[in-house]
């Protein structure tokens, strides 16, 4: 409406100009020179100044297309079989089916099956002797045609065959004459994934089958290591084991997981019926990072400022940096456009960006005209390097858990649009943004605010000075 009476009132100063004449009586102009060209100019000027801001400028497509960000990450299965005095029913065909059965007829909905083609499978067994001064005797990866069998893929029908064949010589072992073997259960589940520590994995979660006879040493959870120590003492002239340190291996160990039961099978009863020899359990080393946030490792805005350009698109910078956080190792981040306000729920994803490294960068984006995005989403991928075991994958993907810090590896970053810049209180065509030498809208905008004035002052000095004045022939007059 204020671009409307403005054009309006420059129309009608300038309009009855053409029209006038001398002040004869009775004289009837019969035609007259058209509208100046100063006229039709500065109509022409104002037409395209207020009103080009209602034709839509062209959608740019700015953005990458869709893609599928769902990562393929593998889960590490973990096999532990007590060989400290269980080889009267471990080595039978019925704890075997046990095995196989959490493997890959588990009901729950979380878990449907626990082994997926290709994850990563461990078995180990585990006996310590009181004899030994070095607790990394404790845990033994089992031995497979003399390769050891850790982190190692198969295919479910391979993994069955091995299994079905193989059962009995990984669960039975010999003892050494002399020997004294503990199973010490209170601190070997800590001691197992210490034992599986790797350089070169990565995997979304942890599970353990557990196979035991749950027996411990001295018949007491609380004192079985207390146990342990002192015999180990008595048989040791040189005894370098105490309680302290294994105990303090395994607090570093749940520091940093936690150790979740989620189902058990009882196994091979005895002659009662009722009492069961052994227990296949499964366990899930849950990573303590539900509460992690992306700042403590990368520094990034809290929200951005998407800057106009002269082809009516919107730049945006994201400033980041990597901090150098000792616990964690950076991995790779997704810079996305999500179309939906759900993460992760199956909605439609724009990938801007895939950084594979991270030091201290600047990316710079091109947004479309219409600023229908309002957000931008850090996806980030980061190893949880805790120093025993560093193969955990904390993921934001749908393959992540909550445990595993997947929301706080979604961020979304809420976007600010620079405001159009105005003249005399209209939006700036972008035509007259283009032919300035300004790359800033504002600076344009200020360079048109003080030339417009000017050139329209100069069109009325011309045009009053160069004005059109009617002149009719002698044979055009009529006297009355």
């Amino acid at each position: 409406m204020f671009c409307f009476i403005k054009t309006t009132f420059i129309i009608s100063f300038i309009e009855p100009i053409n029209y006038r004449h001398h002040n004869l009586k009775n004289v009837i102009p019969m035609n007259h020179k058209p509208k100046s060209f100063a006229f039709n100019i500065i109509l022409f000027f104002f037409f395209f100044l207020f009103f080009s801001d209602l034709i839509k400028g062209q959608n740019l497509h700015a953005l990458a297309e869709n893609k599928d960000l769902v990562s393929s990450v593998k889960n590490h299965i973990i096999i532990a079989i007590d060989q400290a005095g269980c080889n009267s029913w471990i080595g039978e065909e019925e704890v075997m089916t046990a095995v196989k059965r959490m493997l890959f007829n588990n009901n729950e909905k979380t878990d449907q099956p626990v082994f997926r083609d290709n994850d990563y499978i461990s078995v180990v067994g585990f006996n310590m002797d009181a004899r030994q001064n070095n607790m990394n005797c404790f845990i033994k990866p089992e031995v497979f045609y003399k390769d050891t069998i850790a982190y190692k893929q198969f295919e479910s029908e391979q993994l069955k065959h091995l299994l079905s064949n193989n059962w009995s010589t990984f669960a039975i072992k010999d003892y050494p004459k002399g020997s004294i073997p503990y199973s010490l259960l209170s601190v070997v589940k800590p001691y197992i994934l210490r034992s599986l520590k790797t350089t070169d994995k990565e995997v979304g979660r942890t599970f353990l089958i557990f196979v035991t006879d749950h027996h411990y040493n001295g018949n007491d959870f609380y004192n079985e290591i207390k146990f342990f120590v002192e015999n180990h003492q008595s048989v040791n002239k040189h005894h370098l084991l105490n309680s302290d340190s294994i105990f303090e291996k395994c607090y570093d160990v749940e520091r940093n997981y936690y150790i979740r039961f989620r189902k058990s099978f009882d196994v091979c009863y005895k002659s009662d019926g009722k009492t069961p020899n052994g227990f296949v359990e499964l366990f899930e080393y849950v990573p303590i990072q539900e509460h992690f946030a992306l700042g403590s490792v990368v520094d990034y805005p809290s929200h951005l400022v998407a800057v106009r350009k002269k082809d009516g698109s919107y730049n945006v910078d994201v400033p980041l940096k990597w901090r150098n956080n000792e616990q964690y190792r950076f991995k790779k981040m997704q810079i996305v456009v999500e179309d939906s306000d759900t993460i992760n729920e199956g909605n439609n994803i724009n990938l801007l960006a895939d950084i594979q490294q991270l030091s201290d960068t600047t990316l710079s984006f091109c947004l479309p005209s219409q600023k229908n995005i309002k957000n931008l989403t850090l996806k980030t991928w980061l190893l949880l390097y805790d120093g025993f075991y560093n193969a955990t994958l904390m993921s934001p993907d749908k393959d992540g858990t909550k445990e595993s810090g997947k929301e706080g590896l979604n961020v979304r970053i809420p976007i600010e649009y620079e405001n159009d810049a105005t003249i005399f209180g209209c939006k700036m065509p972008l035509w007259l943004w283009k032919i300035s030498l300004f790359e800033r809208q504002e600076d344009a905008a200020l360079f048109w605010e003080f030339i417009i004035p000017i050139a329209v002052l100069l069109a009325l000095i011309r045009y009053y000075t160069h004005k059109t004045i009617y002149s009719p022939k002698a044979n055009e007059i009529e006297l009355k």
